[in-house]
């Protein structure tokens, strides 16, 4: 009940604008959900195999990664407010693309509009986040934020298994979810229209400017742990609906059911962390539960049970993911105001660029190499590996006490989580 009494007393003091972006996040979300669940498994319907979804799925990171900067620059300069409505329009028509095109060069090209047009979304959120809020609501508003995707994450996948017995589970239903998730995109437009912004001074930062008036070393410790845990889930993360489908035979609206009590249980999660760093510190809080869940990933590469691989899915879901606002907060807690957008920006680009890489490198790994049962057991133990470096590395940068960084962000973590 504390945790609830407290979390009431900073969302009664979250901004107007605050709310407003919290709102068009949440419904962003929703529609993204549904198309979530459905793509990979109609392009397997309309024939691609593992290797080529990957490399679908490479387009939108690849998208995301070439304009993770050039969003950066923009933000610097123009309002949040046209830049975020011009996002969602194109992320739409990318995501429209990729259920109506038929063709490999079509469809890589859809999902690489799909990816640049979500990337001013993904870079202006928490330095948006960030400049309207204070700094010791800012752990709970990205609780909030994230929490509510998952609401909204958990709902739109559920919709999957309420269309499914109307629309059946064949390629043409599994694209009329695809293009309803698309379209729900739209349903953000009224809270992003609602924002009210003060006019932008322009920073005029050049390329030069961005590369050459960084802290590199300090945001070199903020994204080497990203991008190594980046790699190790663009290997297997974004093939978990094919893994339940190839392994177990199961329909889209089974694997909607799954998603849905996997997002119930991070939104719990998100609303936790917070008030968990609070008693433990965030260094703790991000490593811990990051290494806590490799177990679970273990299971799932060598389940031949279903339940037992829905369990462990669940958890490993839990708390790989359950720190996710307390590292938001922790990286703009770092960050100078007027770097904040850059460093954001640097952080997805990281994260991007190594899902680029892996998710291909994924698919070809399921679709060509068996190991024990079938191709997902090899990348899930090629993740197990990554996942403890990169958690590794963000200890041994951040969590030693005779860093004053660490020391530092640990009793940040402590008061104000």
């Amino acid at each position: 009940m504390s945790v609830l009494r407290d979390y009431n007393t900073h969302v009664r003091a979250f901004s107007p604008n605050a709310r407003l972006f919290l709102a068009a996040n949440a419904l962003w979300s929703l529609g993204q959900a549904l198309l979530g669940v459905t793509r990979n498994l109609y392009l397997k319907e309309i024939g691609f195999n593992e290797a080529e979804i990957g490399n679908f799925l490479s387009a939108v990171q690849l998208g995301s990664v070439l304009c993770t900067v050039p969003a950066a620059l923009l933000l610097d300069r123009w309002r949040t407010k046209p830049l975020l409505l011009a996002s969602v329009v194109v992320t739409i028509a990318g995501n429209c693309g990729q259920a109506l095109l038929v063709s490999h060069p079509a469809i890589l090209a859809a999902s690489f509009v799909a990816g640049a047009g979500n990337a001013v979304f993904g870079v202006a959120s928490a330095p948006f986040f960030a400049r309207n809020s204070t700094t010791a609501e800012r752990g709970h508003l990205f609780g909030v934020s994230i929490g509510l995707s998952a609401l909204a994450q958990t709902v739109g996948t559920l919709a999957v298994r309420g269309l499914e017995p109307f629309l059946g589970s064949e390629a043409p239903a599994l694209r009329t979810m695809m293009l309803t998730g698309a379209a729900g995109g739209l349903l953000a437009f009224a809270p992003i229209g609602l924002i009210a912004e003060a006019a932008v001074v322009p920073r005029l930062r050049t390329l030069r400017d961005f590369l050459f008036a960084r802290d590199w070393r300090t945001l070199g410790k903020l994204c080497l742990p990203d991008t190594l845990i980046g790699c190790g889930a663009g290997l297997t993360i974004p093939f978990i609906n094919l893994y339940f489908q190839g392994r177990f035979g199961r329909s889209a609206g089974d694997i909607s059911v799954i998603f849905a009590v996997s997002h119930a249980m991070n939104m719990l999660g998100f609303f936790l962390a917070p008030a968990i760093a609070q008693r433990f510190g965030r260094v703790a809080v991000i490593v811990g539960t990051q290494l806590l869940s490799i177990p679970f990933f273990a299971v799932l590469a060598f389940s031949s049970s279903l339940w037992l691989a829905v369990g462990a899915f669940l958890f490993r879901s839990l708390l790989m993911n359950m720190s996710q606002p307390i590292n938001s907060a922790f990286v703009m807690d770092r960050t100078a105001d007027d770097q904040q957008a850059v460093t954001n920006s640097m952080k997805q680009l990281s994260w991007n660029l190594s899902w680029t890489v892996s998710a291909s490198a994924g698919g070809w790994m399921i679709h060509k190499v068996t190991v024990w049962k079938d191709g997902y057991t090899l990348p899930m133990l090629v993740t197990i590996g990554l996942y403890i470096v990169g958690s590794g590395f963000f200890m041994l940068f951040w969590g030693r006490p005779s860093n004053p960084g660490a020391r530092g962000a640990e009793s940040v973590g402590a008061g104000r989580g």
